[in-house]
């Protein structure tokens, strides 16, 4: 017999409240911008570039967008910085608290002599809701929700979600109503990259 289970949204309700809290106290503050994904676009939420992926045919749409490199972020257009949709990004701007595993991305030597990087791991809150690909900026100083000096940008990488019930719900609950916390590896982004001229305000 298959078990539906309830969703217990007081539960849910708490524990955001205590995932929150403890981010707000021992967290840092970041901005956070999600990317454009391929089922925005299928779900008409955003249209192709009209800059990289210009054309009336997908054959001269890949020809366009070869020209411009090709690869997401070292693209040479600067409407979606590689992206593909058009802005590259979504509108809205997140402050949120996060608390990060590292001070920084370091280089060190291992025994071997080779070199490595120390990847950092963050955790969310439950908003926004984030996907691999994000972007994540972090800051050395803040005036009130406005950056005024960066300590450096990073992409999310595979996102993974807490939530307080697994298997299959009743009342038809989605992801988003049932994150309670994330967490992602952060990546940094070269110096070099499309991503370093993305607006932050």
């Amino acid at each position: 017999m298959r078990v539906y289970k309830d969703t217990e949204p007081w539960a849910i309700d708490n524990q955001r409240s205590f995932v929150k809290d403890a981010l707000h106290i021992a967290g840092e503050k970041v901005l956070v911008r999600q990317r454009w994904h391929l089922d925005d676009y299928l779900q008409d939420k955003v249209e192709r570039c009209p800059t990289c992926h210009a054309g009336q045919t997908q054959s001269i749409q890949e020809r366009v967008s070869s020209a411009y490199g090709g690869q997401a972020g070292y693209s040479f257009c600067e409407d979606c910085y590689g992206i593909g949709y058009e802005g590259g990004f979504k509108p809205e701007v997140y402050i949120v608290y996060a608390d990060i595993a590292y001070a920084a991305e370091t280089w060190e030597r291992d025994e071997t002599g080779e070199e490595f990087v120390q990847q950092l791991r963050a955790t969310f809150s439950y908003v926004p809701l984030l996907r691999q690909g994000d972007l994540i900026v972090r800051a050395f100083e803040w005036n009130g929700d406005k950056i005024e000096k960066e300590e450096g940008r990073f992409t999310t990488g595979e996102v993974e979600y807490q939530k307080l019930r697994t298997g299959p719900r009743q009342n038809n609950a989605g992801l988003k109503d049932m994150v309670i916390g994330q967490s992602t590896q952060l990546t940094t982004v070269p110096h070099d990259h499309a991503f370093q001229k993305i607006e932050i305000e």
